[in-house]
């Protein structure tokens, strides 16, 4: 192998070495990226999924290791449009972790939800109808979602 061979060879392998070490970086410690920039389709695609509108009004932050780690600040979950109040539920800090193979399946998978911070207003109007009851509560296109622990601190109803 002639000189110019064995530096291409010796750079790939340094590049190779190079990306499975960020790799390694990665899985064992964690990149947390400011997900910001996805709000708006993450917004309109809960609203398609709930029936009705939540904004996500502080940071939105996404971690990549060993589990994906979604964590959410300052989310209002709004009434029916013609509801009784603005909105149904007001939450400080809602952390959700899933591995990160079940972020893709189907029937997705949720480890853990760490709620803390919530406020929910339930009322009902002079005609007798209420804001908690949802378009899509009869399990109309609703994905399905499975979760193993949730944690609520901090609570008021």
């Amino acid at each position: 192998m002639n000189r110019a061979g064995r530096l291409a060879r010796a750079g790939l392998v340094t590049v190779a070495a190079a990306g499975a070490a960020a790799l390694a970086w990665v899985v064992a410690f964690g990149v947390t990226l400011d997900a910001s920039r996805w709000r708006p389709a993450l917004e309109t695609r809960l609203a398609e999924t709930l029936g009705r509108p939540l904004r996500l009004v502080g940071p939105l932050r996404v971690t990549l290791g060993r589990e994906l780690a979604i964590e959410v600040r300052d989310a209002r979950l709004a009434g029916p449009a013609q509801g009784p109040t603005a909105d149904l539920a007001h939450i400080d800090l809602m952390v959700a972790r899933m591995r990160l193979a079940d972020a893709f399946a189907r029937n997705r998978r949720v480890r853990s939800v760490e709620v803390s911070g919530v406020r929910v207003t339930l009322a009902r109007d002079a005609q007798g109808g209420n804001n908690w009851t949802f378009a899509g509560a009869n399990g109309g296109g609703v994905p399905a979602w499975s979760i193993d622990a949730l944690s609520l601190r901090a609570v008021t109803v």
